[in-house]
């Protein structure tokens, strides 16, 4: 029997009982047409191939096959509503999108070699130097980068790690992280570590605002013997926030220290082995009563969280029965005490009325003047010395 021909002008379709089948045997690849619930289904037998050898395929009037070479087949357009599943490597020249309008963006080849560009805002990744940096990349997971260089051009870097580890591979070999640190610009400005001398190096100066702790000794570079060396570490308070503290009526009880209203200062130590230097100048009035005098001293907030006194200059006043106004000067050099971790040291000045029991109720003005002179200060020695004994 000859082949049938169902191609001429006056045959609209071929319609069967049941299918159309091509091929010859279960065991050859063939083609089944059929029906069922109202579906068609195209069967390849044995899973066969589908070869379509039309340059343009359309589907519902979209063209999806432009070219083939029995290698590779490019597609003008696919739309997928479920997951697509590739075993193999996704080659794409024009880049992937991700998501759509304002929730997306790209993953694109750049015009540099060996570059690609993710871009959150996803208008133009095709050339790095001009598109634009709005956007965010998220990653949910630990960064690993394992290239030689990390270039960041953003304005503000914010790490919420408390500790930024430099040279992590070197262990506990510091030789490994020689030359290591921060730098600003091509290293006008750097904190580099010199492994050879076992410290930090910085190649412009330092402006400390706070207090600075040495626990180690100092040399200087222009003499190797150990100098006496005072730091421009001051502190001081003066007249405009030093009352008066008279008492005008000899109310405070004799024989009893009683604190001076705002003498008082603050400072934090550089050095556990540093000597403060404490100055104070007080202009006082003792009594015109002949037994009565005044004491003052100095005290030291402590360690265990108590004054302790350091310097105390008694008896001030002529005992001569006439009222003495006069000033009284205290230089006086505290050692700290070695211990505890804080440095802050607190000095304030209490005041004495002195008088005998006869005389315990003496009500004449005693105390501290009001005065432009008044002051009281502390300055920080330090020597390399102190820290060997």
């Amino acid at each position: 029997m000859s082949d049938l021909l169902f191609n001429r002008a006056t045959d609209n379709y071929v319609f069967t009982g049941s299918r159309l089948r091509a091929g010859t045997g279960n065991s050859n690849p063939g083609l089944r047409l059929s029906t069922a619930s109202n579906e068609t289904i195209i069967d390849l037998c044995n899973n066969g191939n589908v070869d379509i050898s039309a340059s343009s395929v359309f589907i519902n009037g979209l063209k999806v096959v432009t070219t083939s070479n029995g290698a590779t087949t490019a597609l003008t357009g696919l739309q997928l509503t479920q997951n697509l599943d590739v075993s193999g490597a996704i080659n794409s020249d024009g880049g992937i999108r991700i998501g759509s309008g304002v929730f997306g963006g790209t993953i694109t080849k750049s015009s540099n070699a060996y570059e690609i560009i993710i871009d959150p805002f996803g208008i133009d990744g095709s050339n790095s130097s001009t598109q634009d940096a709005s956007g965010q990349v998220v990653i949910m997971g630990d960064l690993v980068v394992r290239g030689n260089t990390t270039t960041v051009y953003s304005t503000n870097v914010d790490i919420s790690d408390v500790l930024l580890t430099l040279a992590s591979g070197s262990g506990s070999t510091s030789s490994l992280g020689h030359g290591g640190g921060i730098q600003l610009g091509n290293g006008y400005a750097s904190m580099l570590w010199n492994d050879n001398r076992d410290r930090w190096t910085f190649n412009k100066g330092l402006d400390v605002s706070g207090g600075l702790r040495i626990h180690n000794t100092m040399t200087t570079s222009s003499n190797s013997a150990r100098i006496h060396t005072t730091f421009s570490s001051f502190k001081i308070v003066y007249s405009e926030s030093l009352p008066a503290s008279i008492d005008p009526s000899g109310l405070q009880a004799t024989g009893v220290w009683h604190d001076v209203s705002g003498w008082s200062i603050s400072y934090y130590a550089t050095s556990m082995y540093s000597r403060m230097k404490i100055e104070a100048r007080i202009a006082y009035t003792s009594s015109t009563e002949a037994d009565q005098t005044l004491s003052i001293r100095l005290m030291r907030f402590d360690a265990d969280a108590s004054y302790v006194p350091i310097c105390t200059d008694l008896s001030l006043g002529s005992n001569m029965g006439v009222s003495i106004n006069n000033v009284h000067n205290i230089i006086f050099y505290d050692r700290l005490p070695i211990s505890g971790d804080t440095l802050t040291v607190i000095y304030k000045l209490q005041l004495m009325r002195n008088c005998p029991a006869n005389d315990d109720t003496i009500s004449t003005p005693f105390g501290i003047q009001a005065s432009s002179g008044n002051f009281m200060s502390v300055e920080e020695l330090y020597s390399p010395a102190l820290a060997s004994g």
